[in-house]
């Protein structure tokens, strides 16, 4: 992590809890409200570990079977999945959708997704969405990662992330690992 990541990171906390301690349980209404996740809850959000697994999706997901369309937005699929955008797209979390993407990342870390190259992290994105109990929050971290990728989406929907964790799934299922479609990329 940077010295300036490091020192954005202190003292986005230190305002986190400063202002916890000030305005009490009003900071759970700003940090989880409708309107999203504020600026300073964005870090208190999710852990360092949780973040980087989410990035990591989003760097496959990036590819992963075909390019994503830019939809207008400068620099490839892959340089769009950075902390930054990761950030924003938080911030246009609602307060239920947040608690499901912790909680997917939980998942995704602890069979180990952070230690494991990109097809392996996919095929674990869709085996954990053939587990009932663990769909909607691994289709939240998708949804999550495309929403960085793409400000087009919505964080919030599930809808693009559940066609794409479906196909995962339906790769694993196939005992086929998730790569890119060269011919497809080909095309471009």
């Amino acid at each position: 992590m940077s010295a300036a990541r490091d020192d954005r990171t202190r003292l986005s906390r230190r305002a986190v809890i400063g202002a916890a301690g000030i305005v009490g349980s009003a900071t759970v209404v700003a940090v989880g409200s409708k309107q999203g996740i504020s600026a300073d809850g964005v870090e208190a959000l999710l852990s360092d570990r949780q973040r980087a697994v989410i990035l990591a999706v989003a760097k496959a997901g990036a590819r992963v079977p075909v390019r994503f369309p830019d939809f207008g937005e400068d620099g490839t699929p892959e340089s769009r999945a950075d902390e930054a955008r990761l950030d924003q797209a938080v911030q246009r979390l609602d307060a239920e959708r947040a608690k499901h993407v912790a909680a997917g990342a939980d998942a995704l870390l602890a069979r180990g997704a952070d230690r494991k190259g990109r097809a392996r992290l996919l095929a674990e994105i869709g085996r954990l969405s053939s587990d009932y109990q663990h769909r909607t929050s691994v289709e939240a971290v998708a949804a999550l990662a495309i929403a960085t990728v793409s400000s087009a989406f919505d964080p919030n929907s599930s809808h693009p992330a559940q066609m794409w964790v479906g196909g995962l799934r339906h790769l694993g299922e196939r005992g086929e690992q998730p790569l890119p479609v060269q011919h497809l990329e080909d095309r471009r």
